[in-house]
């Protein structure tokens, strides 16, 4: 929203500067040269834009919840919270909580107690269940109420002694051997399990209402008879089978609320348990849901106090204009919110601007609420409404306005439908589909297909079918135009990413991308659930779980075993037999291990999934080619990896992290940010839903599934009610005659909203299938556009019969077309769509010699095994902090951490108080007064950035952010890195002799991380930071010693690797690259002894290798020369 309105200002004052509107400007922008002619008009309204410009960073933009948030945080005394809340994730505690709220609802019944409970709850996850809307959404009201509730009682008991005695004709009418139903609408099978639910519930102490389907088996809306009867005769029936007692009061009993009331009392206590469970939790740990941010600032700014008018009045001052976006999608309580602080300013000192198309209300399920709009317009001094539109051609406009212009279009009086004008310009020409040099119809209306016999399909499902074979037959032909250069976007060729078909569900996208497949099209999709549910976050748990425990032998067999590296069976057991591969699959989870504690979650997760492809070299494949989807499968885990380096910063050690991601795939946790991604940014076919595609536009749209039925069949319902406050929203948890009509207008009404949406994405060409497609079709929103008669929701639902259903209202419109049904065995799938579209396959591997050698290896693989461990020398009582730190790899890491992040032109303590608690923790550093000594670590860290490097006073605090480069990561491609050309080597530039490497000769990949890469003086040199604690003197670290340090450890293989690395990479990037005049040489930097005092005498190891040793390292040792460093 930011860069939106950033982008605006500028474009307006570039407006104003060139003292003349571009052609596609839009008539506001237009309209602002006439409007601040030359003069001092237009110089005080550049001024105040660019004002605007330079205060845009500091206005306040916010979500509503980050409003709510900010607003409690700086009013917490007038608002009553506390004076720090952070946000919080409240899904995990809710499921916790109602579990605690079952065990203790359960606990001691007996078997008949658990039994009857067990009747009435449906067991706990159908409880949880219709629970879990009451939670999220606090504003539902349970329906029956408590005064409903006893009524409902005292009439089920009279329905019970009743139905005692009506039972035996109501049988007989329904399922006597001379009944008069018909047989197929009601179906004897069915109704002999409604009576038996009916006769349960009824004859049960007490008396509980019978469930949904029993009640609509033996309460239908009207009776089919037998044979040819008329209208007169079925209604005869009716009304003596409704002058039955039981019969007449199970039609007011359903009227009344229907729910049982046992069901809605525990719904109520559980509700009432959880709620408060998480106030109480939020208030412990100083944390606050979205749900809480909202519900407390309301309920501080309506209490009946002087503290909350003192605060909705302040609120007004220092807001005296808000612009709420998006408005539709907005609830009771936020707009209440801001409705109080409008109402608290003094009369016309503040503006309250409510930005929303009720049209585009879809977000019912996230507890948007489209009669919370129409309550705010109905109070609203003033109302303005958009009438260009900016996005469509004028065909898809033209059509659009014909479709909606009706007899209350979205079914509800309040939402009008106000026609849209094309923009007064040509730029949407580049946007228009052509077809042979032709522009394409704007709307396509495609017919299901009939039966031979001439009837409508009579199945959902072979409906779908048969569209989804429609819908990748039509796309294969107008990207097999493409290759013809018949099909275009303006003056360009039409790509597949032009095109979205947009669809209901998940399951509708994965079908309709195979059937594009099929046809040779591949297309992106949205995907269901959670991330968390994949098979990539339990393979990469396996593998993370191997990385910090190698030496575990079945965590490295399980990473190895899990279904996301998809090994087969005897190529597994061969990698586990092989003493070499089984090294290098251990090695590359170790060394993935080392990285995670040392640089990071990110840089290891890189570097394994860098090294899968090596390590599990079984057939010349590449891992990922061998999963199902490889896109996917990418896509997921650079998901995975993007949550867990996010939750990192709060999870401090890699063992915290883990235990974090162990608990979201146990919990499944869902959300809008673990939702699947789109798994390429290729330019392809693009499948989302309705919901998703809301905001964005496509040249091509494709809504296949409007036809159909999309209210689903929820056991419970929710509905509207007007009162004197405006609206209450109520919810009944199982069959409800009181609200079943009412609730079934409003799907309809939110089904119309998407409609709406869907054929507003389009720019220039909509493609729409329409007709009958199974039994309930009628009840979708094509058959409401296309009606012409209103209808009567109080008295019925609207569903008409496939006979009955009205044919497109415009074919009278030149830009719209009408198609007969696809027919599969007429027009096959086109073979050039392909073309239109090109893959790149993998190349077949021909290969008859694999090199089993080939790994990732690194300066820490070649030389394990080769040091000995040494005692660390015994604490003295040294006075500086360096000396008497404790030894070992997590200090290092530690101190690495610390160098990497500071700034050595900014004050050192702040820098080191900001850092230092989470860097002790995620380094492992024990809370002991020498570790955490932050005076003492401020005056060695200022030691090390001011100790003279050399004798010209070089020190690391001189150079600028310009001049070096922290941590700089390379891989050098490798020839064959054999142990005996290496350690030779060595020993020819050593004075003493070595313990020689013992790594296995391998060919592919050295990889490492160096601390530090500057420039001084035109000359690039390395730095290596080591924390080695030699011992508690000054002269431990002399330059005799450091150099026996330096061998013994074989730091100067790694600084030769080190000055490889920088020597290919400055001869790829320096034009006149000159080694004896661009390198300058490496220091490793022993901290524990660097002081300014005494300069380069202690601590400081320099050396500059030959450029002849580093050319034979170049061309023999390591070899392969011309890859990238």
């Amino acid at each position: 929203m930011r860069g939106r309105i950033r982008k605006r200002l500028v474009e307006a004052r570039q407006m104003l500067e060139q003292g003349e509107a571009p052609a596609e400007a839009d008539a506001w922008f237009a309209s602002l040269p006439a409007q601040y002619p030359e003069g001092d008009a237009r110089a005080q309204a550049l001024l105040n834009l660019e004002l605007a410009l330079h205060e845009i960073a500091d206005a306040p933009i916010h979500t509503i919840h980050g409003f709510c948030q900010r607003t409690l945080s700086e009013r917490a005394f007038s608002s009553n919270q506390p004076l720090e809340m952070e946000q919080m994730d409240e899904q995990e505690l809710v499921e916790r909580l109602m579990r605690d709220w079952w065990r203790r609802r359960t606990y001691g019944l007996g078997g008949a107690q658990a039994e009857a409970l067990g009747e009435v709850t449906g067991g706990f996850e159908e409880f949880r269940n219709r629970l879990e809307p009451l939670i999220k959404n606090r504003s539902l009201q349970l329906v029956p109420g408590p005064e409903e509730r006893e009524e409902l009682e005292a009439r089920l008991r009279a329905l019970s002694r009743a139905w005692s005695d009506d039972e035996p004709e109501i049988r007989e009418i329904l399922l006597g051997k001379n009944r008069r139903l018909n047989g197929t609408t009601h179906r004897t099978g069915t109704l002999e399990k409604a009576m038996e639910a009916v006769n349960q519930s009824l004859a049960s102490d007490p008396p509980r209402m019978p469930p949904a389907d029993a009640l609509a088996a033996i309460l239908p809306d009207a009776f089919k008879l037998k044979g040819k009867p008329t209208e007169e005769e079925q209604a005869e029936f009716r009304k003596a089978y409704d002058a039955i007692p039981s019969i007449r009061l199970l039609r007011e009993l359903s009227a009344l609320g229907g729910a049982d009331p046992e069901l809605v009392a525990e719904l109520e206590d559980a509700r009432s348990f959880v709620l408060e469970g998480l106030a109480e939790a939020g208030l412990a740990r100083g944390q606050l849901s979205f749900n809480d941010m909202i519900e407390r600032l309301h309920q501080a700014l309506e209490a009946d106090s002087d503290r909350a008018r003192r605060m909705a009045r302040d609120l007004a001052r220092r807001y005296p204009v808000i612009l709420v976006d998006e408005f539709q999608d907005t609830d009771p309580l936020q707009y209440g919110i801001f409705s109080r602080i409008h109402r608290a300013a003094e009369p016309g000192g503040h503006t309250l601007v409510l930005i929303g198309d009720p049209k585009q209300a879809i977000y019912g399920f996230r507890g948007g609420d489209i009669f919370t709009y129409m309550q705010a317009r109905g109070e609203a001094d003033r109302w303005w409404k958009l009438s260009v539109n900016w996005r469509s051609t004028p065909g898809v406009i033209e059509a659009v306005n014909e479709l909606f212009t009706g007899n209350r279009p979205f079914s509800l009086e309040e939402i009008p439908y106000h026609r849209s004008e094309a923009p007064p310009s040509e730029r949407l020409k580049a946007r228009t589909l052509t077809i042979d040099g032709e522009p394409a119809p704007a709307m396509v209306f495609e017919e299901l297909p009939r039966k031979d016999n001439g009837k409508h399909i009579g199945s959902k499902k072979e409906a779908e079918e048969w569209v989804h074979a429609s819908v990748a037959a039509q796309i294969a032909q107008l990207l097999a135009l493409v290759a013809k250069n018949k099909a275009k976007i303006g003056d360009r060729p039409l790509e597949p990413a032009d095109i979205a078909i947009l669809v209901r569900s998940h399951a509708q996208a994965s079908a309709l991308r195979q059937a594009l497949l099929e046809h040779g099209v591949r297309a992106v999709a949205t995907e269901r659930d959670s991330i968390w549910t994949s098979t990539e976050a339990e393979g990469l748990l396996r593998l993370l779980e191997g990385a910090l425990s190698p030496e575990d032998r079945p965590l490295p067999r399980q990473a190895l075993a899990s279904d996301l590296l998809n090994l087969p069976y005897p190529d597994m057991h061969a990698l586990m037999t092989d003493p070499h591969r089984w090294a290098n699959w251990v090695e590359l989870l170790a060394e993935s291990g080392n990285r995670w504690r040392r640089q990071g979650f990110m840089a290891a997760f890189l570097f394994l999934l860098q090294g899968l492809s090596s390590a599990l070299d079984t057939d010349g494949t590449d891992w990922l080619q061998r999963t199902p989807q490889p896109e996917r499968t990418l896509t997921n885990l650079l998901h995975l990896a993007e949550l867990l380096q996010a939750a990192s910063r709060d999870h401090a050690t890699p063992e915290l992290l883990l235990q974090w991601m162990k608990r979201q795939i146990d919990d499944a946790t869902t959300g809008e940010e673990y939702e699947p991604r789109l798994e390429s940014d290729e330019r392809l076919v693009k499948i989302l839903t309705i919901h998703k595609s809301k905001g964005l536009q496509f040249p091509v749209v494709f809504v296949p599934y409007l036809w159909a039925d999309a209210t689903g069949k929820n056991r419970a319902i929710s509905w509207h009610e007007p009162d004197e406050h405006g609206w209450r929203y109520l919810h009944c948890p199982g069959p409800c005659q009181r609200g079943r009509l009412a609730a079934a207008h409003e799907r309809l009404a939110e089904n119309l909203r998407l409609a709406y949406v869907a054929l507003t994405r389009a720019e220039s060409h909509c493609h729409v299938h329409f007709g009958p497609g199974g039994s309930n079709s009628g009840r979708s929103p094509l058959v409401w556009l296309f009606s012409e008669q209103d209808h009567d929701f109080t008295r019925a639902e609207f569903n008409p019969k496939p006979e009955h259903m009205p044919p497109p209202p415009f074919k009278r419109l030149a830009h719209v077309e009408f198609l007969e049904p696809y027919r599969p065995d007429v027009e096959g799938p086109s073979t050039s769509a392909q073309e239109a579209m090109p893959e790149l396959e993998t190349a077949t591997f021909s290969r008859t010699h694999l090199r089993r050698n080939w790994r990732i290896g690194s300066f820490s693989a070649m030389t394990r095994g080769v040091h000995q461990a040494t005692r660390a020398p015994a604490a003295t009582g040294a006075e500086r902090l360096a000396l008497r730190y404790p030894a070992g790899a997590h200090v290092g890491n530690f101190l690495h951490a610390l160098l990497e992040r500071i700034e050595p032109d900014k004050a050192l303590r702040p820098q080191i108080e900001n850092m230092a608690d989470w860097l002790f923790r995620a380094h492992g550093l024990p809370d002991d007064e020498t570790h955490r000594d932050l005076d003492g670590l401020t005056d060695w860290i200022q030691d090390i950035l001011h100790t003279p490097l050399d004798d010209s006073g070089l020190t690391l605090a001189a150079l600028g952010p310009r001049q070096q480069k922290r941590e700089l990561e390379f891989d050098l491609s490798a020839g064959t890195v054999d142990p005996d050309a290496v350690n030779a080597l060595l020993a020819g530039s050593s004075e003493v002799p070595r313990t020689p490497l013992g790594f296995d000769r391998f060919q592919g990949m050295l990889t490492g991380a160096i601390d530090l890469v500057f420039e001084h003086e035109g000359r690039y040199f390395v730095a290596d930071y080591k924390s080695n604690l030699l011992g508690r003197t000054l002269e431990d670290y002399a330059p005799p010693r450091l150099r026996r340090e330096i061998l013994d450890r074989h730091y100067d293989l790694q600084y030769l690797l080190y000055t490889l690395a920088l020597h290919r990479h400055l001869r790829r990037r320096l034009p006149d690259y000159d080694y004896e005049r661009d390198f300058g040489g490496v220091y490793y930097l022993f901290l524990r002894a660097m002081t300014p005092e005494h300069g380069p005498r202690y601590g400081v190891f320099f050396d500059r290798p030959e450029q002849a040793l580093i050319e034979r390292m170049d061309h023999d040792i390591i070899g392969v020369s011309e890859s990238a460093a």
